[in-house]
């Protein structure tokens, strides 16, 4: 018999390989998982299905991840735990995400442990 998910996540990543990479490893710890292209396909998803974390891109074309996250604040999804990847390390990125409300960033590439170990930290913060 099947084990229900942990949660449900979205992964909002351009990067074809790097969306189904992360994808995988999420699918493989029992998480049920969307992908989205871009901003606009996320926003989609949050829109269709409920969601308890987002894992999202920062430099996403044509829409990418502060985009995204300033939709949440405006639509009443301000809630919704948001990590970004990045593979920038310009300091602005860090205060811009804080003043949003972004639980976490990580850095690419992503290191799968630490990637599980940080989810579960932001779920269990909002009480999954």
């Amino acid at each position: 018999m099947n084990k229900p998910p942990f949660a449900t996540i979205l992964v909002a990543e351009d990067n074809g390989p790097s969306r189904e990479l992360l994808m995988g490893i999420l699918k493989n710890h029992n998480y049920q998982v969307y992908g989205a292209i871009d901003g606009e396909t996320a926003i989609k998803v949050v829109e269709d299905r409920p969601i308890d974390l987002a894992l999202v891109d920062i430099n996403m074309v044509p829409q990418g991840g502060f985009n995204f996250v300033r939709w949440l604040i405006g639509h009443g999804h301000g809630d919704l735990p948001v990590i970004f990847i990045t593979s920038d390390d310009n300091t602005d990125i860090l205060q811009e995400a804080t003043m949003l409300g972004v639980r976490q960033i990580m850095r690419k590439p992503i290191d799968p442990e630490r990637l599980i170990q940080t989810i579960k930290r932001v779920l269990k913060m909002r009480g999954n």
